[in-house]
């Protein structure tokens, strides 16, 4: 590049800025369009657009099975397509679990490891909407007790030890959203999702015990996405509805004691986040709120409270760390605790890649009211090569 186009693209750059700090979010974009035009592969331009676009799920703390990466409200804010992979995976650091059995108690072992893997693209709509199309590649692995047979099953007439309920969702995504003003988005998801059990086991339940919870199962999300004229305060709701199946031991466990796999319903799950940008978007200060209402035989609910914050030192480095308090009221059983999330944006050109690794206490889904500490992390690569508006 001629040092007279470089010249140029710093002037854009530096009126995108000045064009933030006077509020004009309009004439920053298009200085920020010609400055990327210059330099595409500038990573300041490339940061400092990223910003200026909002809605990543950099701060969730994992993937939700049923919910869509992105809050599709956000879809009517969309400046620029992009193509992305998210993917999560959740594993117990105990060998026990909380609420009925005593933790790291090896005789009983609940394993609820789950990853999900989520690719989907963004794409812009003229002035004013957008489009998602986003897939979801999920395994649940569960497992309720060890085959050693020398202790009380869990399940009635149970006599191997422990059924596995191991079970993949195949699912789609396709969301679109609209600006009804300059600040205020709706966006609306449908999706489908097949379950799939694993019936190569002989200890399978889902596989044949369970074929009535298998099949497809449509879903459907509805949201709201705000961002002030500045772009410096983005904020959102969510809510997600599915008709996915989920089993569940019955009654709650407790020592000596066997129940029943029970076929439920996944909560509603609701959603809602803020995140204030300063210091000419290099310190963003979020806050998100996450809630499960339980719409099957079981009453109750789940809820999460996630304060975070992120610093970018360079242009193309953000480091972030979050604080996750989180607690349960199932069925009259009830618990809280902590959970911590430390992770890192590195904006590359167009891609940018993410990484969040988390410990939080999480409710075991197949044993109401008890949860269990885990280990996850999440990756994200995203990117902003595909059209503008």
């Amino acid at each position: 590049m001629s040092e007279e186009r470089k010249v140029e693209a710093i002037v854009a750059f530096s009126g995108a800025v000045e064009a933030v700090d006077k509020k004009d979010t309009s004439a920053a974009k298009r200085q920020i369009a010609v400055a990327k035009a210059i330099d595409p592969a500038n990573a300041a331009v490339a940061a400092y657009a990223a910003k200026l676009a909002g809605g990543s799920p950099r701060f969730l703390i994992e993937l939700e099975k049923q919910a869509p990466t992105y809050n599709p409200a956000s879809l009517g804010f969309l400046e620029k397509g992009a193509a992305y992979f998210w993917m999560s995976m959740s594993a117990p650091n105990e060998t026990g679990f909380q609420g009925g059995f005593p933790t790291n108690d090896s005789r009983y072992e609940v394993k609820e490891t789950q990853s999900a893997q989520h690719p989907g693209l963004l794409l812009p709509l003229g002035d004013k909407a957008g489009l998602m199309v986003d897939l979801t590649f999920s395994q649940y692995l569960n497992f309720l007790q060890d085959a050693s047979g020398s202790h009380t099953p869990l399940i009635s007439g149970e006599s191997r030890g422990g059924p596995n309920l191991d079970f993949w969702l195949f699912g789609g995504t396709v969301g679109y959203g609209r600006r009804l003003a300059d600040s205020l988005s709706f966006g609306a998801a449908c999706n489908i999702a097949v379950l799939s059990g694993d019936s190569s086991s002989s200890t399978t339940v889902f596989g044949y015990d369970y074929m009535k919870a298998r099949g497809f199962c449509p879903g459907a999300t509805l949201g709201l996405a705000y961002k002030s004229p500045s772009g410096a305060l983005t904020a959102d709701a969510q809510l997600v509805w599915s008709s996915e199946p989920e089993l569940y031991y019955d009654p709650p466990p407790k020592p000596a004691v066997t129940g029943s796999l029970v076929k439920g319903k996944v909560p509603l799950l609701g959603s809602l986040g803020a995140t204030v940008g300063l210091l000419d978007k290099r310190i963003f200060l979020s806050g998100k709120v996450i809630g499960e209402y339980y719409i099957d035989e079981r009453s109750g609910y789940t809820l999460r409270a996630i304060p975070g914050l992120e610093v970018w030192p360079l242009r193309a480095l953000a480091l972030r760390g979050a604080y996750e308090y989180s607690m349960l009221d199932i069925d009259g059983a009830t618990d809280s605790g902590s959970g911590y999330m430390a992770g890192a944006s590195l904006v590359l050109g167009a891609f940018d890649l993410n990484f969040n690794w988390i410990n939080r206490l999480r409710p075991n889904r197949i044993l109401p009211g008890t949860d269990r500490h885990t280990n996850s992390f999440m990756v994200g690569l995203v990117w902003s090569g595909l059209r503008s508006r």
